[in-house]
């Protein structure tokens, strides 16, 4: 975790886990995955890398207490924040 992020920050966070179960071809190319929960429940499907983020976007969005901090799909890569 970086240094950056203040304990009192932390107070109300939780973690969650997610699991991806990814079909790779003999090259060990992506030709489908699933997103999986906690609770072993499929979250989706996708077939891209794109797929995969935003699928992941969508699930977020779907969580209680969505966060204004998170990203939309085309902005989930680095950013110049501090917080990241």
């Amino acid at each position: 975790m970086p240094a950056s992020i203040e304990e009192d920050e932390l107070i109300d966070s939780r973690q969650v886990f997610l699991v991806l179960r990814l079909v790779l071809n003999p090259q060990a190319r992506l030709h489908h995955g699933e997103l999986i929960d906690a609770e072993a429940i499929c979250q989706g499907r996708f077939m891209t890398l794109s797929g995969l983020t935003e699928l992941v976007a969508h699930w977020l969005e779907r969580q209680p207490g969505n966060s204004p901090n998170i990203d939309p799909p085309a902005s989930m890569g680095r950013r110049d924040s501090p917080r990241r």
